[in-house]
C-alpha cells in the first residue's frame, strides 16, 4: 500500500499548479508579442501621419501669416483710400464753390451789362424794357413773349 503523506500531496499540487501558471504565462506573452507588434505597426502610422500633420500645420500656418498680413494691408489701402476719396470730394466741393462764384459773378455782370444798356436806351425803349423785365431777364421775356 501506498501512503500519502499530507506534505508531499501539497508539495505535488504546488508544482503542478506551478507548471499550469508557466504555461499560461508563456501562452499570455507569446500573445502580447503579436498585440505589440501589431500595436507598434499602428504606432509607425501614426508617427507617419503625425509628421504629416506638422508639416502641413506648418504650411498652413505660413498661409494664415500671409493671408493676416495681406488682410492688414488691404484694410491700410482702403483706409488710405478713404483719405483720398474724402481729398478728392473736398476738391470736388471747391470746384462747385468756385463755380457757383463764377456763375453768381457771371450772373452780376449780365444784370450790370442790362443795367447800362437800360440807361444807354432812348426813353420810349426804356418803358417797353421796363414792361418786359419786371423781375425777368431778357431771355426769360423773350421766352415767354414766344409762348415757350
Amino acid at each position: 500500500m501506498v501512503t500519502l503523506d499530507l506534505k508531499l500531496l501539497l508539495l505535488s499540487l504546488l508544482i503542478i499548479a506551478g507548471v499550469v501558471l508557466i504555461v499560461f504565462i508563456t501562452v499570455a506573452v507569446a500573445n502580447m508579442i503579436k498585440t505589440l507588434k501589431g500595436v507598434n505597426g499602428i504606432l509607425a502610422d501614426v508617427q507617419v501621419m503625425t509628421d504629416i500633420a506638422a508639416e502641413r500645420s506648418k504650411q498652413v500656418n505660413e498661409v494664415v501669416d500671409d493671408v493676416v498680413e495681406t488682410i492688414k494691408e488691404t484694410n491700410v489701402k482702403i483706409r488710405g483710400n478713404k483719405n483720398i476719396i474724402k481729398a478728392a470730394s473736398s476738391v470736388g466741393s471747391l470746384i462747385m464753390a468756385i463755380k457757383n462764384i463764377a456763375a453768381a459773378a457771371e450772373k452780376e455782370k449780365a444784370e450790370e451789362e442790362a443795367g447800362e444798356e437800360k440807361e444807354k436806351a432812348p426813353e420810349g425803349l426804356k418803358e417797353k424794357e421796363g414792361k418786359k423785365s419786371s423781375g425777368e431777364t431778357p431771355k426769360k421775356a423773350s421766352k415767354k413773349a414766344s409762348g415757350n
